[in-house]
């Protein structure tokens, strides 16, 4: 007598107490084969860190590993009648016959690559990618569009093509990692979160339509910063709110990493660390002046200031949702999966937004010399004309230390790493690139620095360029020009309301 000969078909799959339950499947299920075939559509078997563990795929939206006695308890429910060989008929849970059948088996590991096509029989990794939620269609997406260019860049049509063209990549290259971020700036009510929010639809699917979990929003650092981040593990957009300040040097390392990074380490209770490939963009918004830990040459973060257009314009937002459930993700879809890229989105616009980001992220010599061009004046002890300045390098410190105090800055550089800076601050350019030293990993400096005073009262002191050539090299380090208010042709003023004692 054959396996399937033991199926007694006449019987009801489940006991009627059981019809109503969740677990049962939509699937009919009349034999043990089907029995099988159903499992196997839904799960599979993986080892993990040593551990022989059970994949659960039935919700769409997360992928469960489950402990052997787990998935039994979970599916007690499902039997079906089998006659034994007593020849009487016994209920036998459908797991059972499962466990000693043909199921799914992953020899390697679990991945997450948006560049392999998802096929529940590959082998032998288990990739995590389903693909994007929303199917492309034909629609008018002019509205949106709209949306994009005067409220979320402001009207700037050049930000609004590179924007434009960073989405349009998530969605035709998402297995290709760009290493910028967008961070929109603006105050509160304007809109800021539906951009991403939307984008995100894109990605995993209408609120309660759901179809993977491959876009994140969070406005708690924890969910970024904390050690158990497997949550992270397959995520394609981090959207953060208000999540990061930009003064905290870990946070910003960490930010650093999960923009531009290929890697990422993901941290699960009860196992051990693992790397995992990082196809993560991500996108910020707050209300915050500075939001980003944006250096000088900071080429991460693609800042926009959002409009202020529709603040508290709910009509707005309300009568754009409805759009969008109305088949307008559908046209978005189709108009990013077809749009011609034609910017490099590794290279983001340098825009009012991001040079405000790299001023306020200057360190405590940056700002502070930053401050002197904006004022044009320094404690020199000779005007040399087109030559420059000299500045006595002691008096200079003083002035620094000053201000420092004044400004009850606590992190303060000492002597020698300030001197190092105020040569970096106006270093040699040709062809708008700035020129090594021989033989050295330094670069070139118009700086220069001399002796002053008498036979065993001599100082050294720096030589400073011109006002107007410091403000061009200050303009080339932040990536703009920057408005100076005057253009610097009428040199520097002398701060006077110092002890000239200290000068000689």
């Amino acid at each position: 007598m054959s396996d399937d000969d033991n199926i007694i078909h006449s019987e009801p799959l489940f006991e009627a107490k059981y019809m109503g339950n969740r677990a049962q499947p939509d699937e009919t299920i009349d034999s043990k084969e089907s029995a099988v075939k159903w499992l196997n559509k839904y799960y599979g078997t993986i080892v993990v860190d040593g551990k022989w563990r059970i994949i659960n795929e039935r919700d769409d939206t997360n992928i469960f590993l489950m402990a052997k006695k787990d998935f039994i308890d979970s599916l007690e429910n499902m039997r079906i009648l089998i006659v034994g060989e007593d020849n009487k008929p016994k209920i036998t849970p459908i797991t059972e016959l499962w466990l000693k059948g043909p199921h799914r088996n992953y020899d390697g590991r679990i991945i997450f690559d948006p560049n392999i096509k998802y096929n529940c029989d590959d082998r032998p990794n288990f990739n995590l990618w389903r693909d994007f939620a929303i199917q492309p269609g034909i629609g008018d997406v002019t509205r949106f569009l709209d949306y994009i260019l005067k409220i979320v860049v402001s009207g700037k049509e050049e930000h609004y093509e590179w924007l434009l063209d960073w989405v349009a990549h998530i969605f035709q290259k998402p297995g290709e990692k760009p290493g910028t971020s967008v961070v929109l700036r603006g105050i509160e009510g304007i809109g800021k979160s539906f951009f991403a929010e939307t984008i995100g639809k894109l990605i995993s699917g209408r609120k309660n339509n759901k179809r993977n979990n491959y876009y994140f929003k969070t406005s708690n650092p924890e969910h970024v910063m904390n050690s158990f981040n497997d949550h992270l593990a397959n995520i394609l957009l981090l959207h953060m709110e208000e999540t990061f300040w930009a003064g905290d040097k870990k946070g910003a390392h960490h930010l650093k990493d999960l923009i531009t990074g290929e890697d990422l380490s993901v941290g699960q209770k009860h196992l051990s660390t693992k790397m995992a490939n990082n196809y993560m963009r991500v996108i910020m918004n707050g209300n915050d002046d500075w939001l980003v830990p944006a250096g000088p040459e900071s080429r991460r973060y693609a800042v926009f200031d959002v409009s202020d257009e529709l603040l508290q314009n709910t009509e707005f937002y309300g009568e754009m949702s409805i759009w969008l459930d109305n088949n307008g993700l559908e046209a978005l879809m189709h108009f990013f999966m077809t749009r011609n890229i034609t910017h490099d989105v590794r290279k983001v616009p340098i825009t009012e937004g991001l040079i405000d980001q790299r001023i306020s992220s200057m360190d405590s010599v940056q700002a502070w010399w930053f401050n002197i061009l904006v004022a044009g004046r320094l404690p020199y002890i000779d005007n040399m004309g087109t030559d420059g300045v000299k500045v006595v390098k002691e008096v200079l410190f003083d002035h620094y230390c000053t201000t420092m105090r004044k400004t009850m800055t606590r992190t303060r550089s000492t002597e020698t790493e300030f001197g190092r800076q105020i040569r970096t601050f106006a270093p040699k350019i040709v062809n708008g690139k700035k020129i090594k030293e021989s033989g050295k990993k330094s670069y070139e400096t118009l700086v220069d620095t001399c002796k002053v005073g008498g036979k065993g009262e001599q100082r050294y002191a720096f030589i400073i360029p011109p006002l107007n050539v410091c403000r061009k090299c200050m303009d080339f380090i932040l990536g703009s020009k920057y408005d100076w208010n005057d253009d610097g042709d009428g040199g520097w003023s002398r701060i006077t309301d110092m002890s000239d004692g200290v000068y000689m």
